[in-house]
């Protein structure tokens, strides 16, 4: 899972052990933060033969832009938990303990790593890495410390914050001595056009991301969706571009950004609101069935496969979905709700490996937060979850346009482009989200590409 700009991909490796095996391609699931990823179907396994697997990474950076760009590197110290930055002249981690009494701008000089026009930079990562964000911009970019010793990161919405006027993004990324993850965002919306690639002793991955020029592709089909004729258009679509003060256009937001701001007025508020309600009539008339991909208890199949499912019919206001672990109920969602997947009916709250029913909730949830965004909830056959022909997500008007337009401009149509993109169906290998990772990885690789 994703969720937007206040929570960065925190891959868990506790919600599973890698003992004797460990995953070197596209994984089956991988919790996160409470969540989980959910990918294809494709498992790869790899004897570890107790190898002891190096805390440092190499991370290197091609610029194929005409304009200098910097890359800032952070994310949390897998102990602690605290704060770290990776300092650019000695490559080593600087960590912010709680030193301030309110929020201060914090020197990001030190931290900005330059990458000239057409050239490579290397760095090497000194350590584990938990959270991470590897920030990419043409131009600086500002953080500020909270008393406690987190940062606020840059706003890509805030018209007052210089960041505001630049093309910027960020890749994720998350380093263990279980596994290393990686993936693209644009879940919050799309600035630079980036790929990558991860390399590890058995060959290399990549996850090409965006083409070259995808940014101003995809604001002209937004402001084409504004004209539908059908229960999608909107002519909020066209104004989630957004352009800088000299009038450069410098990023297209997603809805769920978009809504949050004061001249949106939510006024998509009800964009959702006839499917919700039909949806809710469809299914106090017959059952939604939501494979969990999981064991009994919750945890983890050993290979991919749809696990037991859970049962799910609409009573009175909510929908309950049963298990054998216990039932949980769900009130409609809002628009909101829909487009941050996080509010309403779709907050996870604590999840226990001890307690099954909390794990099935922390599968329900990205599931239909899923059907909806994709268009899936409204299909004839589309009362089977995670629904398993992706030629037809977002067919149906009402659905999140900002993510099936990215997703058209993303190779192979990989990358996040909202927060449970990593919900897949199984029997395929198919993986939205374009999650790579690895046991033992040697280098990561990121393209930054030309307008």
């Amino acid at each position: 899972m994703h969720l937007s700009v206040s929570t960065s991909v925190a891959v868990l490796a506790a919600y599973y052990s890698f003992p004797a095996f460990s995953l070197v391609h596209q994984s089956q699931q991988a919790a996160i933060a409470g969540d989980e990823i959910l990918l294809g179907s494709s498992t790869h396994l790899e004897s570890r033969d107790d190898k002891e697997k190096p805390p440092t990474l190499l991370v290197e950076i091609y610029n194929d832009r005409d304009h200098s760009i910097n890359a800032y590197i952070a994310g949390k110290e897998p102990i602690h938990k605290t704060q770290i930055f990776l300092q650019a002249d000695t490559q080593e981690y600087y960590n912010f303990t709680a030193q301030v009494t309110t929020q201060a701008m914090l020197d990001s000089t030190p931290f900005a790593i330059h990458i000239a026009p057409k050239q490579t930079t290397t760095v090497n990562l000194p350590d584990y890495l938990e959270s991470g964000r590897i920030w990419l911009a043409e131009g600086d970019l500002h953080f500020k410390v909270n008393q406690d010793g987190s940062f606020a990161e840059p706003s890509g919405s805030d018209p007052s914050l210089p960041e505001y006027n630049l093309k910027w993004g960020f890749v994720e990324l998350t380093h263990t001595k279980d596994a290393t993850f990686v993936n693209l965002s644009f879940v919050d919306w799309v600035g630079l056009s980036i790929g990558m690639s991860l390399t590890s002793e058995k060959g290399t991955e990549e996850v090409k991301g965006l083409e070259g020029g995808a940014l101003k592709k995809i604001c002209e089909e937004m402001k084409q969706q504004s004209s539908a004729k059908d229960a999608g258009g909107r002519p909020e679509w066209g104004q989630m571009c957004v352009n800088a003060a000299d009038g450069a256009l410098v990023r297209v937001i997603s809805p769920n950004i978009y809504s949050s701001l004061d001249r949106a007025r939510n006024s998509m508020a009800d964009f959702y609101t006839s499917d919700i309600d039909a949806m809710w009539t469809r299914y106090g008339k017959e059952d939604l069935v939501i494979h969990m991909q999981s064991e009994e208890n919750g945890l983890a199949l050993p290979t991919a496969g749809q696990g037991v499912s859970a049962t799910c019919r609409v009573q009175g206001a909510n929908m309950t979905c049963d298990r054998t672990a216990g039932a949980y109920s769900y009130g409609k969602p809002t628009t909101a709700d829909i487009w941050g997947c996080d509010s309403g009916p779709f907050v996870v709250g604590p999840v226990d490996t001890a307690i099954p029913i909390t794990m099935f909730h922390s599968r329900i949830i990205p599931r239909l937060c899923a059907m909806f965004t994709r268009g899936t909830h409204a299909l004839t056959d589309g009362n089977t979850q995670p629904y398993t022909d992706i030629t037809q997500y977002y067919k149906h008007p009402v659905c999140n346009h900002y993510s099936r337009i990215v997703h058209n401009h993303l190779d192979n149509l990989k990358g996040y482009a909202f927060a449970y993109d990593d919900v897949n169906p199984d029997g395929i290998d198919h993986n939205a989200a374009g999650v790579l990772f690895a046991s033992f990885p040697e280098k990561f690789h990121i393209d930054v590409k030309r307008d």
